[in-house]
């Protein structure tokens, strides 16, 4: 029972880390989602975003009538939201949903590098910027520095879940400079960014301890320190 009760917490928490982290990349308060429609259907679209992109993490071969089902459900919150948001809203939100489904076809995409690079391009981008475009009906310059940001974030924390032999730390330390270049371009205070880089060495601290973590917590942990990277350009004072 303890072992289920386990189970179950922790795909909780991989479903609400990655919900809570694009609602503060997209800066969505409270009062939007009770009182717009377009944003409840976004919201809903992405608690089941999330369990397609849990797919990922599963062991073994892709469970194809789950992800079937999840793609029906996606197909279907779009075409509910179409009439409210703007196509490119849409066409963002539909090449997330088709990139993360090639990740699954292992005959078309089969190196690990290229995996890595789709998934982090996709993941959350596409709602993160429809919620924007929501708000104020276009994407300014800090938006799409916030985005970017998210982008190199996906690349840090989830790369122990495709590169799983000998790390490439000089690319991660590469990335890490990136979010580091953005935040500063985004204004963050110093004492954000050292806050930012400490958040992302102990990552790569952790992970360059291969018997630290197990395999199986390694995705609800890069997804927990996302969500703290999240936090402290947002959130924290």
């Amino acid at each position: 029972m303890n072992i289920k009760n386990k189970q179950i917490g922790n795909l909780i928490l991989q479903a609400i880390f990655p919900l809570i982290t694009w609602g503060i990349y997209t800066r969505i308060h409270f009062s939007n989602l009770l009182g717009n429609h377009s944003f409840q259907l976004l919201t809903v679209f992405a608690i089941v975003f999330v369990f397609l992109g849990k797919q990922i993490s599963n062991k073994g071969k892709p469970n194809w009538s789950v992800i079937t089902i999840i793609d029906l459900i996606l197909l279907g919150l779009l075409w509910l939201v179409a009439p409210t948001i703007s196509w490119s809203a849409i066409w963002l939100l539909t090449i997330n949903v088709v990139t993360i489904n090639l990740l699954f076809v292992k005959n078309l995409i089969n190196d690990n590098y290229s995996e890595w690079l789709l998934f982090s391009l996709s993941y959350g981008t596409g709602i993160v910027m429809a919620g924007q475009l929501l708000i104020n009906n276009f994407i300014n310059s800090q938006q799409l520095l916030v985005l970017i940001i998210l982008i190199f974030s996906n690349l840090l924390f989830s790369f122990p879940h495709f590169i799983k032999k000998e790390p490439p730390f000089l690319v991660l330390i590469s990335i890490i400079c990136f979010i580091l270049i953005f935040g500063f371009a985004l204004s963050l205070s110093v004492e954000k960014l050292i806050a930012l880089a400490l958040i992302d060495l102990g990552f790569l601290a952790i992970e360059s301890q291969p018997n630290l973590l197990k395999l199986s917590i390694k995705w609800p942990v890069g997804l927990a320190f996302n969500l703290l990277t999240s936090l402290v350009i947002f959130i924290l004072s």
